[in-house]
This record gives structure tokens, C-alpha cells and sequence, in this order.
């Protein structure tokens, strides 16, 4: 049955912005407010976060288990055990911040990238996120950013499974990745 209350057809055009008031603004990070005319014709105030776009990788070893980075996440007050990723720096590629992340964070560099899929995560910000699959790791250290205390934690896909169902891993892109490749590539491991 179809919802009555704003029984309009949906619409793909975009909503008329009529201004638009910057409230933060920092490397990582642009809030703003914007008063936007809705399809009623009333004004609405939606916050709006432009970011910058990120990367996740599900590494997968010789082994076919997986690899995870454990650390510390001062928003929520504790460490996350999470698949390497980070932020798009610059003109880098989608696949050149992959390769960066995947150095910096666990000290591999795969042969062997593939793009998976690039989703939104949530949907008051601009960002994109691009997940890649990495194989064939080949070990080449670099130092991690100032900012990053990490340690490299190697599973296996079922013991993976274990720590989200756990709720040891909380990290949304993190779980989103891995039941992607479960559904769509564990037969490849």
C-alpha cells in the first residue's frame, strides 16, 4: 500500500537550494546548512557534510584469510578492528589511495587490485566510498600516519563472521564489505 502523507511521484530533479550557510570547516570536513524549497513548496533546513572520499580494502592473504587493522577511534572512546582504509588524498585515483592505505596501514602492497563496488554511507554527506578486494600481498613497510597507532590482526572468514556477529566489529564499511565478498566472491579464496 502507498504511503499517503507526501504521495508525490518520486522525483529525480533537484531540490531548489535558496542558501546556503557554512557552519564548520576543516581537512576532513565542510558542514553546512542549507535552506532548500521542498516539492510542497515549504522551506526545509537540511545539514549537508562534504568530505572527502574514502577507500576500504579486504586483503586477503596467500592463506585466504583475511587482514584487519586495530585502532584507536577517539569518537567512540575505543579501538576498532576494521579493513585498512582511509581518505582519498589529493589527484590520487580511487586505486592509488587503495595501494597508499594498504602500505600504511598494514605494510602490503597487493599485485592484484579490484574495485568491488563504491556506495554512499550515509546519506547526509557527499562522500563516496570505493571498496576494493586485495590479492596477492606482497610485504614493502611504510610508517603509518603521525596519528596512527596500528596493529595488524589476521583472521579467518569465519572468525570474521564470529567478531561482528560479537559485536567486535562495529565498523559499518567493514562489515558491509565483507558480506559483499562473502555473497559475491568467497568462492574465489
Amino acid at each position: 500500500m502507498k504511503n499517503e502523507r507526501n504521495s508525490q511521484s518520486f522525483n529525480t530533479r533537484a531540490w531548489n537550494v535558496i542558501s546556503r550557510l557554512k557552519k564548520f570547516e576543516n581537512s576532513w570536513l565542510t558542514i553546512f546548512e542549507e535552506r532548500t524549497v521542498l516539492p510542497n513548496q515549504k522551506d526545509f533546513v537540511f545539514t549537508v557534510a562534504k568530505a572527502s572520499n574514502w577507500v576500504s580494502v579486504l586483503p586477503i592473504t596467500k592463506e585466504g584469510n583475511f587482514l584487519l587493522v586495530e585502532q584507536y577511534r577517539p569518537a567512540w572512546k575505543s579501538n576498532s578492528l576494521e579493513f585498512p582504509a582511509g581518505k582519498i588524498e589529493g589527484k590520487e585515483s580511487p586505486k592509488q589511495a587503495a595501494m597508499r592505505e594498504m602500505q600504511e596501514e598494514t605494510g602490503y602492497i597487493p599485485k592484484s587490485l579490484t574495485l568491488l563496488y563504491k556506495a554512499r554511507p550515509v546519506t547526509w554527506t557527499t562522500q563516496w566510498v570505493y571498496a576494493f578486494l586485495a590479492r596477492e600481498l606482497e610485504f614493502s613497510p611504510k610508517i603509518a600516519d603521525e596519528s596512527e597507532f596500528i596493529t595488524i590482526v589476521e583472521v579467518k572468514p569465519s572468525e570474521l563472521e564470529r567478531l561482528i556477529e560479537q559485536g567486535k566489529i562495529v565498523e559499518l564499511q567493514t562489515i558491509a564489505l565483507f558480506y559483499y565478498f562473502s555473497q559475491n566472491h568467497s568462492n574465489t579464496i
